[in-house]
């Protein structure tokens, strides 16, 4: 027969304590993935587990037979929905509504039982595991609110939800739950049995808890600065063959005004020919390019920025596009960012810190608009952006530190129509006013024959009407031919992966033809330039147009990274040429949420829908100071003093409650408290004896009171009854009423830290 075994039972106090935080982490746990009868059956088994538990650990049970038990309930519990629903005489019986019910107040209730069994019954044998039970429990917290990270506000469901019908900010009421996470932590590992303890160190854990969530909330802000990666700067090979050119050219007039200097100067230009070419041959940077690796691309509805149009604005083309850089310099088999300022000169090269206009073309009357927005980035971005064709940037301060990154304010020329419209069918392709260099740069190709080949195959096997016939040779023509080819004879597919061929672009057109967009953005820029179309490949964002819905703001994730081909027609500047693919190997990309997005345009449009707003100071001129709030500190002061004078008040109260085996200490706690406020307090390495003789030639009640404690305390002998303690400490009140003055007692009874003093 197994013999009990005497032990320290948990103190009820404390019991209810870690009783109501495993049951409110079971909660969180079951409540996204059950109804009314999972989460009853999960609320249901944990005082249950913390029964049985405490009778395991009273006998003595062996723990290996225990665990293997609760291993079983645990696996049956998993299991319940199927052994239930098996056979059908079960369903036919009980009828399929209760099978459900049965199978999932199963489930939950003995998942439940043997986990909190487990957990409790360890850290009851093993104190020291108790922090197997901590780990636990914020391991539920965790894995309850993972999706809530890096600001994607509207997950988890019911949580966001919540928040968002509240007019809550999800993020501050998820500080809380931290914050109620580390306090449920606290009370789990405490071990004090005594109810006074208890209480103090609950309050002192509050009061730690909701400072340090002031201090997070005012020092820790949830974003960083941008932090721009470095960019590899392009092979500048073409740049460092035209400052020869330029050169050689000087040389020779020079030549031509002073031939005795001939030799000199042909020398001096051998020797910088012979320089540069050095350095070119020694440079291993190559230009920052897209990735064509499917897993740079991410795919997740993570929010980056939030756009608020300050002027009502719907593309034709049924897509928002907001360009965030462009490739156009063809070196090594790549499209690489540019290095000479001359080209892209319409892409910022970084976050303006004061109004910055860049080039575009005069608008056509009637044909452009001018579309002003507010960004805002919820999380750092290497680039600034704006709806294509940006032609203002201007910083603007950021109302909401906590929220946003950085905000700034674009003007967009945009156009109002398609491309396909008579006005535009004779418009040359490209820049009258480049240079020959300046065309031969954005025609730049891959050598591979094949690009031109296809493009001349593609048109040539186009057919026209007899009424469209006249249509064929013009060049917007040509290029709508060769994007319609693409939408129907590529795949979209996140899963092509062409990484290991020497051009993946070859690989994908002339190969399976399957990719995703930069696949796509680089095979129309390469198809368009084989023509004689000057093209880039630009990245971005794409969004549908009806995704701001009623309202002005428009949701960026990260599912709408996008790349797309960009040609450049006079008159009209770089306009969007984006194949949109009929066929699809992978799933949409999932839709912003439009609670998170109708949150995140209210907070951008705080104090910022100005647009004349002067701008904010530069970087250089700009001081950060503390973000306190007024009422940070005095909430804090306020929040402690009420505390201390909580436990004031418990010391003073605690004689009159406490149980007999605890009278010598309370009634001595109380004694050196009035002597505190008396301005009597014990000296650093004073005994209390010898603190009882210093104060015993006016209060000799002390001394009696000294003795008896300290008699009780080292030999449980000599207990008094409560009377005989209130007689001592109404004498001893006495006394001190009458050899302090009253305004000395007031200010020690009002002072909050002479319960501290005592020692």
């Amino acid at each position: 027969m197994t013999q009990s075994r005497p032990t320290n039972p948990i103190p009820l106090h404390l019991w209810v304590l870690k009783l109501i935080s495993y049951v409110a982490a079971s909660l969180l746990f079951v409540w996204p993935v059950t109804g009314w009868d999972g989460r009853t059956a999960a609320t249901t088994a944990v005082p249950l587990a913390f029964a049985l538990a405490h009778y395991a650990r009273r006998f003595n049970l062996r723990l290996l037979p225990l665990f293997a038990i609760a291993l079983a309930v645990f696996g049956l519990g998993l299991k319940a929905n199927q052994i239930l629903g098996g056979p059908a005489w079960v369903s036919n019986l009980l009828g399929a509504e209760n099978v459900l019910m049965a199978g999932n107040v199963s489930m939950f209730g003995a998942m439940t039982l043997a986990a909190v069994f487990s957990l409790r019954l360890l850290a009851m044998r093993f104190p020291t595991m108790g922090c197997v039970e901590a780990a636990a429990m914020m391991a539920v917290v965790v894995l309850s609110f993972a999706r809530h990270r890096d600001s994607n506000i509207s997950q988890p469901r019911l949580f966001a939800e919540y928040a968002f019908s509240a007019g809550y900010d999800p993020r501050m009421i998820l500080r809380v739950i931290g914050a109620s996470t580390a306090l449920a932590v606290a009370l789990v590992l405490m071990k004090t049995q005594r109810v006074y303890r208890t209480f103090s160190a609950t309050v002192t854990l509050i009061i730690l808890v909701v400072f340090s969530f002031e201090l997070a909330n005012v020092w820790f802000p949830d974003h960083e600065q941008d932090k721009k990666p470095p960019i590899k700067q392009p092979d500048e090979e073409g740049q460092n063959q035209q400052n020869n050119n330029n050169q050689n050219n000087n040389n020779q007039n020079n030549n031509n005004q002073n031939n005795n200097n001939q030799n000199n100067n042909n020398q001096n230009n051998n020797q910088n020919d012979k320089k540069d070419d050095n350095q070119n041959n020694n440079k291993s940077d190559e230009p920052e390019s897209l990735s064509f690796a499917p897993h740079d691309w991410p795919k997740n509805n993570k929010p980056l920025a939030i756009v608020n149009l300050l002027d009502d604005h719907r593309p034709v083309s049924g897509m928002f596009y907001f360009r965030q850089g462009a490739y156009s310099y063809y070196v090594k088999g790549k499209l690489g960012k540019a290095s000479n300022a001359a080209f892209d000169a319409d892409i910022p090269r970084d976050f303006p810190n004061e109004r910055q206009e860049f080039p575009c073309v005069p608008p056509m009357e009637g044909m452009h608009a001018l579309v002003p927005m507010l960004i805002s980035h919820i999380q750092p971005l290497p680039d600034p952006l704006g709806l294509t064709n940006a032609s203002v940037f201007e910083p603007r301060p950021n109302s909401n530190p906590n929220q946003f990154n950085r905000t700034y304010f674009v003007e967009s020329q945009v156009l109002n129509s398609g491309l396909l419209i008579t006005k535009f069918a004779n418009l040359p392709m490209g820049n009258n006013a480049w240079s020959a260099e300046e065309r031969a740069y954005y025609l730049a190709g891959p050598q591979d024959p094949r690009y031109m080949q296809l493009a001349e195959q593609i048109l040539a096997e186009t057919e026209f009407n007899e009424k469209d016939a006249s249509l064929r040779d013009l060049q917007i023509v040509k290029l709508a031919t060769i994007k319609r080819w693409i939408e129907k004879n590529v795949t979209y597919s996140l899963e092509a992966d062409h990484t290991r061929a020497e051009d993946p672009v070859a690989s994908c057109l002339f190969g399976d033809r399957k990719g995703f967009c930069v696949h796509v953005a680089h095979a129309m820029t390469y198809l368009c330039r084989s023509i004689g179309v000057p093209a880039r490949v630009a990245k971005g964002f794409m969004a549908d147009a009806g995704r701001p819905g009623n309202g002005s703001g428009i949701l960026l994730q990260e599912a709408d990274s996008h790349a797309w081909c960009e040609i450049y027609i006079e008159g009209l500047g770089w306009n969007v040429m984006d194949p949109a693919l009929e066929n699809s190997d992978s799933p949409p990309p999932p839709a912003p949420d439009q609670g998170a997005q109708n949150f995140f345009s209210e907070q951008n449009r705080t104090d910022n829908d100005d647009v004349d707003k002067d701008p904010p100071p530069s970087e250089d001129e700009r001081i950060e100071l503390p973000k306190f709030t007024i009422s940070t500190v005095p909430f804090m002061v306020v929040l402690t003093l009420l505390a201390i004078y909580a436990v004031k008040i418990w010391r003073k109260t605690a004689p009159y409650f406490a149980s007999a085996k605890q009278l010598h200490r309370v009634f001595y706690r109380e004694a050196a408290d009035q002597l505190a406020e008396a301005g009597f307090v014990r000296r650093f390495g004073e005994t209390r004896e010898e603190f009882a003789a210093r104060v015993s030639t006016w209060a000799p009640e002390f001394s009696v009171l000294t003795a008896a404690h300290m008699r009780k305390s080292t030999t449980d002998n000599g207990a008094m009854d409560r009377a005989a303690w209130l007689q001592l400490k109404s004498s001893l009140a006495a006394r001190i009423k009458s050899h302090v003055r009253p305004l000395r007692r007031f200010i020690g009874l009002s002072n909050p830290a002479t319960c501290l003093q005592v020692k």
